[in-house]
C-alpha cells in the first residue's frame, strides 16, 4: 500500500511531467502571444536564490502585463539536479534554469575559470566583471555554443574554510583533508588552498567531519550553518577563496517564441533577481558573522588570514595546470577594475 509520502511525491514527478510536456507553450503561431514559460531549480524555497530571487522574478513577469507566465517548479520537483534540468533545457523540457559557472561549464569549458579560487577579490569586483566586456562576451560564447541565453545573474556566497584549528596560510592545511566538489577544478582549488582534497558526498559531509574522516571543508557561511557544520567544527577562517554567482539562463527557442516586449519584461526581471539575491545572500552572511562572533558560538570566526600567502598559492599552483586553457581569462577577470 502507497504511503502518503510516496503517493505526495508522484503525483509532483506526474504533475511536472504534465506541465514541462507543454512548456514554452503559446496561444499564437508567431512570438507576442500569450506563453507559459516553465522554470525549474534545486535549491530549497527557503534558500534566498528562490524567495528573494525566481519569487520576485515570477511576479514580475506576471505583473508586466506582456502576456507572460511563469510556472516555479523549486527544491528538484522536475529534475533532480542541475545537470538533469540542463540536460531538460536541451531536450526542450524546460525553458530557464540557473546553474553555477562548474555547472555551465559542461556547456562552455571556460566558464570553470570564474569558480577558480581568487579569480574574484571580493563582491563589488564580481559585480564589475558581470557589467563588463569580459563576461559578455562569455554569455555571447555559452550562447553560440549551447543556444543557452543568460537573462540575469548574481551573487551566490563566499566560500570559506572550517576546521577544527584556525587557518591562517595555505602552510595550516598542509596535511588536512579538506572535502571538496567532485570535480577536477575543485581538487586543484583545494591543492591550491594547501590541503589534500578529499572527495565525500555531500549527504555525508556532517558524518565525515564529525568522525574526522574529514578534517576540513568549505562553503559559503549560509550552507554551513544550513547543514550544520559550525556544530562539528571549531573555526570558520574567512579565506573568501571563492566569490560565487549564478547564471539564469533560457533556451533560445524558448526567447524566440517571444516578443520584444516580453523579452524586454524577462531582462527586467532578471535584473530584479539578481539584485535580490545578492541583497539577500549579503544580509544573511553579515548576520551569521555577527552571531558566530559572539559569545557561546559553537563555530569561532578566525578572520586573521593571510590572503595575499593564499591569492600566492593560487597563482603558483593553479594556473599552470589551466595554462592551456582559461589561465588567460583568468587573468582577465582579475584585470576587471
Amino acid at each position: 500500500m502507497a504511503t502518503k509520502k510516496s503517493m505526495s511525491l508522484t503525483a509532483v514527478v506526474l504533475g511536472g511531467a504534465l506541465v514541462l510536456a507543454g512548456c514554452g507553450d503559446s496561444d499564437a503561431d508567431s512570438p507576442g502571444g500569450d506563453s507559459s514559460l516553465s522554470f525549474g531549480h534545486v535549491l530549497a524555497e527557503t534558500q534566498p536564490w528562490h524567495t528573494c530571487g525566481a519569487v520576485p522574478f515570477e511576479e514580475e513577469v506576471q505583473e508586466s502585463g506582456t502576456g507572460v507566465e511563469i510556472e516555479l517548479y523549486p527544491a528538484g520537483q522536475t529534475h533532480n539536479s542541475t545537470a538533469e534540468q540542463l540536460d531538460a533545457l536541451d531536450a526542450g523540457n524546460l525553458d530557464i534554469t540557473w546553474g553555477t559557472p562548474a555547472q555551465l561549464a559542461t556547456r562552455l569549458s571556460d566558464l570553470d575559470a570564474l569558480d577558480a579560487v581568487y579569480a574574484f577579490r571580493d563582491v563589488d569586483h564580481l559585480n564589475s566583471f558581470l557589467e563588463s566586456d569580459v563576461a559578455q562576451d562569455l554569455w555571447d560564447d555559452l550562447l553560440e555554443e549551447s543556444d543557452l541565453r543568460v537573462i540575469g545573474t548574481g551573487y551566490y556566497g563566499t566560500r570559506h574554510v572550517t576546521a577544527n584549528h584556525p587557518v591562517s596560510t595555505p602552510e595550516d592545511l598542509n596535511g588536512s583533508q579538506m572535502r571538496v566538489l567532485d570535480a577536477p577544478l575543485w581538487t586543484a582549488n583545494g591543492e591550491a588552498l594547501g590541503a589534500e582534497p578529499a572527495s565525500v558526498p555531500f549527504a555525508e559531509l556532517y558524518l565525515a567531519l564529525q568522525q574526522g574522516v574529514a578534517d576540513a571543508q568549505e562553503n559559503p557561511l549560509p550552507v554551513i550553518e544550513a547543514e550544520g557544520f559550525d556544530e562539528v567544527q571549531d573555526y570558520v577562517s574567512l579565506t573568501g577563496h571563492v566569490v560565487a554567482m549564478m547564471a539564469v539562463v533560457i533556451t533560445e527557442d524558448s526567447w524566440d517564441g517571444l516578443s520584444e516586449e516580453q523579452q524586454a519584461s524577462l531582462l527586467e526581471a532578471g535584473e530584479t533577481l539578481g539584485q535580490g539575491v545578492t541583497d539577500c545572500t549579503l544580509e544573511q552572511e553579515e548576520e551569521l558573522l555577527e552571531e558566530w562572533s559572539g559569545d557561546g558560538a559553537d563555530i569561532a570566526v578566525h578572520d586573521d588570514v593571510d590572503l595575499d600567502a593564499f591569492r600566492q598559492s593560487a597563482e603558483d599552483n593553479l594556473l599552470p595546470q589551466f595554462e592551456d586553457s582559461w589561465a588567460d581569462l583568468y587573468r582577465d577577470i582579475q584585470a576587471v577594475d
